[in-house]
């Protein structure tokens, strides 16, 4: 075979196999053109301005998570009707409903039943993700947790009240937008971190 039976078989294939090729090139060409498209419109919705949250909003559903968590995590065993009544005016469904069954058990298990105070103080929070009537807030608390065996802090004018341990710890709030008030629906632990 010389170079030019190669040259004449080289221009001979293309025009036999020429529709197979087509029609596998134009699938290629229309696969890889909708992949481009779905990844354009993907990183363009990614870029655009979402629906983050303005300073005022971002700072009233700290506020209200700051609060909510603040009055649930505070308890004591003789507390009165209204401050359980407050509580509640904090909380939203399904922790409002868990609460008015529970009470601080809701917080702490057997928190009733042996006696024991909380004070819970909020002493950070971060917005992790936000729609315009959910949030989900990552907050930071100390919690001072003493019971009826608790030695009395004494105070100039003798003892003041049951100091108890002290405990940091990270909860997930879970906000929810009712009736324009962000309220709290649920308190979960936050799990293992260092994993």
């Amino acid at each position: 075979m010389t170079t030019s039976d190669a040259r004449v078989g080289q221009q001979l294939l293309p025009s036999r196999m020429g529709r197979v090729h087509r029609r596998r090139l134009a699938i290629a060409v229309v696969v890889t053109a909708l992949a481009l498209l779905v990844a354009a419109v993907a990183g363009f919705a990614a870029i655009r301005p979402g629906n983050d949250p303005s300073e005022p909003e971002r700072a009233e559903i700290l506020s209200a998570t700051a609060d909510a968590v603040g009055a649930l995590t505070t308890f004591a065993p003789d507390d009165p009707a209204d401050r359980r009544r407050s509580t509640d005016a904090h909380l939203a469904d399904p922790l409002r409903l868990e609460y008015r069954n529970r009470g601080s058990d809701v917080v702490l298990p057997g928190a009733r039943a042996a006696g024991i105070s909380m004070t819970g103080k909020v002493i950070g929070a971060g917005l992790h993700d936000s729609s315009s009537d959910r949030a989900k807030v990552l907050v930071f608390v100390d919690q001072t947790v003493s019971g009826p065996d608790t030695p009395q802090t004494a105070g100039a004018g003798g003892p003041t009240g049951p100091s108890g341990e002290t405990t940091s710890t990270a909860k997930w709030a879970l906000m929810r937008k009712v009736d324009g008030n962000w309220l709290l629906s649920d308190l979960q632990p936050v799990g293992d971190v260092t994993r």
